[in-house]
């Protein structure tokens, strides 16, 4: 697949240009803001980090290691969001090629049930408006630590900040999330819940919610 290009400039330019399509594309393939918003927040964070590091007179060791970080938490996210892709029958075979996404494998005759489990979940906060996130399976009320309910299963994460009404989602192929917040939400609770999800994206029931203070 195009992720995986080696060259930096390369695969920055894959990534803006998968962006495009999914936004211009974004009613006809019933794409929301669950996926539009993090998408573009990750390539616009990982382009801005990209041209930072760019230039031989302003590359250093810290450059290098944002554009790391940022094409790090990019490809994570498109680990999940491309398999979201494959899986949309409202995307043909011919608009995934032409994405360089490769066409679209079969479908397994036994695709895996919705998860029928909650996750147990952890919150903390940390420094520079981070909250980290964790899930775990449960076995006899205690978590298991770093353990999923299912192997094939990913995260969905769900939280709301002290003053909106609406809840944000975000998808990790991880059991470690990590939300970072900007200055104008310093101070402000943040309520998080957690489910599994499948290949469909099909979610599970929601875990308790957790609640911390945004540092």
């Amino acid at each position: 697949m195009s992720y995986r290009i080696r060259k930096d400039s390369k695969w920055i330019a894959w990534a803006r240009a998968l962006r495009d399509a999914c936004v211009a594309n974004a009613t006809a393939w019933g794409l929301d803001e669950t996926w539009l918003k993090p998408l573009s927040a990750l390539v616009d964070e990982a382009t801005k980090a990209y041209e930072a590091n760019a230039p031989k007179s302003t590359k250093s060791h810290a450059t290098v290691a944002v554009k790391d970080e940022a094409f790090r938490k990019l490809k994570e996210f498109l680990s999940l969001f491309i398999l979201q892709l494959t899986s949309n029958t409202r995307v043909s075979g011919e608009q995934l090629v032409a994405m360089g996404l490769g066409p679209r494998e079969k479908t397994s005759k036994n695709p895996l049930p919705r998860p029928s489990k909650a996750p147990m979940l952890e919150a903390f906060t940390g420094r520079h408006h981070v909250v980290d996130t964790y899930v775990s399976a449960e076995q006899h009320g205690h978590a298991i630590t770093r353990v999923r309910e299912n192997k094939s299963y990913s995260t969905l994460i769900r939280f709301k900040i002290e003053g909106e009404e609406g809840w944000n989602e975000m998808p990790s192929s991880r059991l470690h999330a990590r939300l970072t917040f900007d200055e104008s939400q310093l101070g402000k609770r943040v309520t998080l819940m957690a489910a599994w999800i499948n290949r469909r994206f099909e979610h599970g029931p929601w875990s308790n919610e957790v609640t911390v203070i945004i540092n």
